[in-house]
């Protein structure tokens, strides 16, 4: 018996052995076949290894791109039917899919699809096509001609496939305003028939690839909006046919190599916001069909070559923000298809040449924080197609604004802030009937305001601060009613009265009349100014604050200073004005206590009553003016009574202003409050402590 169950247990064991030896087998052939690679995958491997053998490694690995461009080449239902450059075209367009997030493209219909790759999705054509001469996808003799795959939400790298896969046949590459990172390929520099490059507002970085130069055919590198950072190849002196040169927003340094004056076709160079030093390198002066010429925001420095008198095709200079010295040259004024000229935030210095009248075509001209001097000359009246006229902290100027300015009939804005200008504001800058900005602050001007100036019935704001301008507003101002929209009179002379017409402006929202010596009353017809968020009044004025600024719904703030004789009190429709910031009356004799309805304004963050005649308490309302305000200043009244407990509801007070009134204590500051000013006595003994 001990026998039969020794047999039998060897047995069991045996029929195990058996079933785990099968069960592993099986495993072990599951394993083999996952990993064994079928024949036509193996065909398309040696395909791509026999055309770039340096890829082995890549098609090997099962993580990568490539690997999962041949699977799915593996699987194209005609792949029996695609010639082998055909093949390798999907397979390269399939490496692109996979190594930029195809599934989570903004346009992906039909891509990785078995339809022919010259109906897959891609950018609307634009004018850059026409110029270019590319009006179609494929061509299918040659193969892939444009690849548009602008704004996309590509995310990865550029493979270098592109440039080894479609060298033949590849005329435009556009991929920009994607996440694309990494290096620009050198592989790129094998498309030999490329017409147009544009990878453009990604995040790439490194140098640009000295086989660009190779791109013989190349009429558009754009490759602005990234991190690139190196030189501008020397190399790319022999792109002899570029026409537009886009680099602009990157880390570039070093010169302006003079190479680029051999670029008879160049008409674009555009560099602005990198690192470039150096000079304008005079050799520019060659490229006789250059339109655009952008190099602000660089840290070029030297003079502006007098040969840039001879590029007569040039419509727009943009030279702003660089460290350029010397003068304006008189060259300047040959260039008589100029649209716009831009030479802000330099060190340019001496006189504005009177040449410059002769820019006819002339749109912008912007010359704003240099080192002029002299006097504006009064050939810029001619400057007949001028909208834009910028000219601020432009220099130390000598003598008046030119009265052939009037002349300017296209003139829209028109900024000569800061210039030490002298003499009166010209009458005859109401000739401009386009006018819509007239900003002449900071400067030396006396005398009034013409009343021709309300014939620029298009203005919407008139800038005169820190002048000696006095009187009144000119006559007719209700001309402006239906576009004026913020008047500055800030610290100038101003002595007149304000008219009653200023509540007939119901385009105004800013008013700003402070540190003048404004007499007479508040005309109540600013009540009618349904659209002011700013007022700001200042000087000897009397009558008394009319409740109908209470109906002023959008101010935001009002400052009122003196020392003015006004008489009545608060009116208490101040309460209604919900979206006020900063309320100020200060020095004006205003009587009587304050408002309980001060309770109501919940934005406030500035309270400001200061040297005035109030009587009264303060009320317990203030409190309840929420965590908005800010600073509360009441010193130097007539106020009485106790300060009252809620003033500690006021948690982000920074500043607390009481003293100089007849109040009582005991009161203890809040901790909270960074300045806390506060006097109040019973009898002569002090009651307020300060913490």
């Amino acid at each position: 018996q001990r026998c039969l169950v020794c047999i039998s247990v060897v047995t069991v064991a045996a029929i195990i052995a058996i079933v785990l030896g099968m069960l592993l087998g099986m495993n072990n052939d599951n394993e083999k076949d996952d990993n064994t690679e079928s024949a036509t995958f193996i065909l398309l491997k040696d395909m791509v290894t026999s055309v770039w053998p340096d890829s082995s490694d890549s098609v090997s690995d099962q993580s990568s791109p490539q690997y999962a461009a041949l699977e799915w080449l593996e699987g194209n239902a005609y792949l029996d039917d695609y010639p082998e450059w055909k093949r390798i075209q999907r397979y390269v367009l399939a490496v692109l899919y996979y190594s930029t997030n195809g599934d989570s493209w903004q346009r992906n219909e039909k891509w990785m699809s078995d339809e022919d790759e010259c109906l897959w999705a891609s950018a609307a054509s634009d004018p850059l096509w026409a110029s270019a001469a590319v009006n179609s996808v494929c061509n299918n003799e040659t193969g892939f001609l444009r690849l548009d795959l602008r704004a996309n939400n590509l995310v990865g790298t550029i493979p270098l496939e592109l440039g080894r896969g479609l060298s033949n046949s590849l005329e435009i590459v556009f991929l920009s305003d994607d996440e694309i990172a990494g290096t620009i390929p050198t592989e790129l520099g094998m498309l030999s028939n490329l017409v147009a490059l544009g990878i453009y507002d990604c995040q790439l970085n490194g140098t640009m690839p000295h086989e660009l130069a190779a791109l013989s055919n190349m009429k558009y590198l754009y490759l602005g909006g990234n991190a690139l950072s190196g030189t501008i190849l020397t190399e790319l002196g022999l792109l002899t046919n570029l026409v537009e040169f886009y680099i602009e927003s990157n880390f570039v340094s070093g010169t302006i190599p003079s190479f680029f004056g051999e670029l008879e076709k160049l008409g674009h160079f555009v560099v602005n916001d990198n690192v470039l030093t150096g000079a304008l390198p005079s050799e520019i002066a060659k490229l006789s069909k250059l339109e655009y010429l952008h190099c602000y925001i660089n840290e070029l420095s030297g003079v502006i070559p007098s040969e840039i008198g001879l590029l007569t095709n040039l419509l727009h200079i943009s030279l702003d923000e660089n460290e350029i010295s010397g003068s304006l040259p008189t060259e300047i004024g040959n260039l008589g298809r100029l649209d716009s000229l831009t030479l802000n935030d330099n060190a340019i210095g001496g006189s504005i040449p009177s040449e410059i009248g002769r820019l006819s075509n002339l749109v912008s001209l912007s010359m704003e924080s240099l080192l002029l001097t002299g006097m504006i000359p009064t050939e810029i009246g001619r400057l007949a197609n001028a909208q834009l006229l910028y000219m601020s902290n432009s220099g130390t100027f000598s003598g008046a604004i030119p009265t052939e300015i009037g002349q300017m009939g296209s003139l829209i804005q028109l900024w000569l802030n800061g210039c030490q200008l002298t003499g009166s504001t010209p009458s005859e800058l109401g000739r401009l009937n386009s006018i819509e900005y007239l900003i002449l602050d900071d400067n030396l001007i006396t005398g009034t305001l013409p009343s021709e100036l309300t014939q620029t019935r298009n203005l919407k704001m008139l800038a005169m601060d820190n002048n000696g301008v006095s009187g009144s507003f000119p006559d007719g101002i209700e001309n402006w009613s239906n576009s004026l929209e913020a008047i500055h009179l800030l610290s100038c002379a101003m002595n007149g009265t304000l008219p009653t017409e200023i509540g007939l402006l119901k385009e105004l929202q800013k008013v700003n009349l402070n540190n003048n010596s404004w007499m007479g009353p508040i005309p109540s017809e600013l009540g009618n100014l349904q659209k002011l968020n700013w007022i700001s009044l200042g000087g000897p004025m009397n009558g008394t604050l009319p409740t109908e600024v209470g109906r002023l719904s959008n101010l935001r703030y009002f400052w009122l200073l003196g020392p003015a004789d006004m008489q009545g009190t608060l009116p208490t429709e101040m309460g209604g004005l919900a979206q006020l910031e900063f309320l100020g009356i200060h020095t004006t004799s205003v009587t009587g206590p304050l408002f309980s309805e001060l309770g109501l304004l919940k934005k406030l963050s500035a309270l400001h009553f200061d040297r005035n005649h109030l009587t009264g308490t303060i009320p317990t309302e203030v409190g309840e003016m929420g965590r908005s305000l800010e600073n509360m200043t009441l010193f130097d009244n007539q106020l009485s009574g106790t300060i009252p407990s809620e003033v500690g509801l006021l948690t982000n007070l920074d500043m607390f202003g009481v003293h100089g009134n007849n109040l009582e204590g005991p009161f203890t500051c809040p901790k909270f409050i960074e300045q806390c000013l506060v006097s109040c006595y019973d009898g002569s003994e002090p009651q307020c402590r300060v913490l």
